[in-house]
């Protein structure tokens, strides 16, 4: 992700200006972002019930991280850093070494 941000930032800029907009009370069901979001948390859900994520976390909030990370000017190996430190794999999380 922070390699498509970094190579599209108007892609960005973009997504900023639609965040700024309202919106609506009673949102559409089919929308595509919609939609997309909804794959993307039912995507992290599964890596949590196969172990590869700690399953304490609420899928939504992994995915907001991560996005706000990954779009962060910062370089990538930062971001790698940084999301694996929050987000360690469900075996790692518990152990009091890591």
């Amino acid at each position: 992700m922070h390699d498509y941000v970094s190579s599209h930032p108007e892609q960005v800029r973009l997504l900023k200006w639609t965040q700024m907009e309202p919106q609506p009370a009673d949102p559409d069901p089919d929308d595509p972002v919609r939609l997309s979001t909804a794959r993307k948390i039912e995507k992290v859900r599964a890596a949590q019930q196969a172990g590869d994520l700690d399953p304490s976390w609420n899928p939504s909030d992994i995915l907001i991280f991560v996005s706000q990370l990954a779009m962060s000017p910062v370089g990538r190996d930062a971001v790698v850093a940084a999301v694996d430190r929050l987000f360690p794999p469900a075996d790692r999380s518990s152990d009091p070494a890591t």
